[in-house]
């Protein structure tokens, strides 16, 4: 089963550094790292992707967390459509919002506030430590879920 995780930065510099730290923990064998996405939420409140992931099947769950997020800042309308576009982004045809649960992304919305950056992250890992230690080093916030 594989983990959600999200790091939220208030700049875009510590959020690539952060991608690359997850790339890191990967080639070492820290962690399994499928998929990783860079997104911003703009002064308006929506979400602009930043860099997408490789959009292999890994991808799946990620992009739909992206597509049901750009719904969320996007409004109840805009959930709608983010969340189906994320499906389709994803590649998947599993039910939209099937893999993150509502709980985890009110947390998101609360946490990421306009002009931050997210790093969104599907992973598989024994332990917390090694990515909670980079992230936080960087001095970003962390959220977990597993994948459903």
């Amino acid at each position: 089963m594989s983990t959600f995780v999200v790091s939220i930065f208030s700049n875009e510099a510590k959020a690539y550094e952060a991608v690359r730290a997850f790339n890191e923990l990967h080639v070492e064998g820290s962690v399994s790292v499928y998929e990783t996405t860079v997104v911003q939420r703009g002064a308006d409140g929506r979400l602009v992707t930043r860099q997408a992931g490789d959009g292999g099947l890994a991808a799946t769950g990620i992009g739909t967390l992206v597509g049901s997020l750009l719904g969320l800042f996007g409004g109840p309308v805009g959930f709608a459509i983010g969340a189906a576009a994320g499906t389709a982004v994803g590649a998947t045809t599993a039910l939209v919002r099937g893999d993150a649960s509502d709980e985890f992304l009110e947390d998101i919305s609360k946490e990421m506030k306009p002009g931050d950056y997210a790093v969104l992250a599907e992973v598989s890992e024994k332990w917390s430590a090694p990515i909670d230690t980079r992230i936080h080093a960087l001095g970003g916030t962390i959220l977990r879920e597993k994948r459903s």
